[in-house]
């Protein structure tokens, strides 16, 4: 199923008078909630994988996201892939595109070649592109590639099997919420990583850290950017991390910005063919970086 601008930004208004009307999310800025409706409706038209609802802490955020998916479905059947992920002790909430996360989770644990990945049925983009991941260790040392953490094999082979059970069945009629043992923060930055599609996962040690993650480091810095000609919508940001500089000739600028454009613009093009897509690069080097 595709969408012209005019259909996209109508689903987004519905969205958005969705949020409006939930009690918990009522008193969310106009900005904020045109935000989050964007993104939704993006992952729900399998532009992209997941989003991570940082912008808002909504009390009981299970059950208040749930009610909220609820009531989408109701409205529009492009509702019917997502699912929520929900881990408790970080409060962090991710709303997937259920077969887009099936079929990128199995890829980065290994238990499927692409291109194999299931796709919507809605969907008729047929994807040779993947974007890899890379694991960081963003210090003490000099930030350096790393192994896939125990843990977060755990977790994702765990995300994999519940999505599996959901896919094979009444996907419509299961339930909504994934919700993760409790998980160290060593593990849900790189699995937020994973779900948003970045090419880069940081993974910080697993004891407290006493020191400032990358401070002093150049780094990388990537926006995926979403553009069109609407008055409703003239860009919005779908990805933005970062790198450390010259960490891998697999990590270039040049191959990272590639990656990119070609993971995302057959989406664009076969699912939203009236948006364009804006990869863009700069170095830069903080203090201190938020993992």
């Amino acid at each position: 199923m595709s969408f012209d601008l005019q259909q996209f930004h109508n689903i987004v208004k519905i969205t958005q008078h969705k949020l409006r009307a939930s009690p918990a999310l009522s008193k969310l800025s106009s900005t904020k909630r045109t935000l989050i409706a964007v993104d939704l409706v993006l992952v729900a038209a399998s532009i992209r994988t997941g989003y991570l609802v940082d912008a808002i802490s909504a009390q009981d955020a299970p059950s208040t996201y749930a009610s909220l998916l609820h009531s989408l479905r109701q409205i529009h059947p492009i509702f019917d892939s997502l699912l929520i992920i929900h881990e408790s002790s970080s409060d962090q909430t991710f709303f997937v595109h259920a077969r887009l996360a099936h079929g990128r989770l199995k890829r980065v644990v290994g238990t499927v070649a692409r291109p194999n990945t299931p796709y919507p049925s809605h969907s008729v983009v047929e994807e040779s592109s993947f974007v890899e991941v890379t694991f960081v260790s963003p210090g003490p040392e000099p930030p350096a590639k790393c192994a896939m953490p125990g843990d977060l094999r755990q977790i994702l082979e765990y995300i994999t099997s519940e999505l599996d059970a959901r896919i094979s069945g009444d996907l419509y009629n299961s339930q909504s919420v994934i919700q993760l043992p409790v998980s160290h923060p060593s593990t849900m930055i790189p699995l937020a990583a994973i779900l948003l599609e970045y090419p880069v996962a940081y993974v910080p040690p697993p004891e407290p850290a006493s020191f400032t993650f990358l401070s002093g480091i150049g780094l990388d810095v990537y926006e995926v950017v979403l553009a069109s000609s609407s008055s409703e919508l003239r860009q919005h940001t779908l990805l933005k991390f970062s790198s450390p500089h010259g960490l891998d000739e697999g990590l270039s600028p040049q191959v990272v910005k590639e990656r990119l454009y070609n993971h995302f613009r057959p989406r664009l093009s076969t699912l939203l063919p009236g948006m364009s897509l804006e990869v863009s690069h700069s170095e830069q080097t903080f203090d201190r970086v938020a993992l």
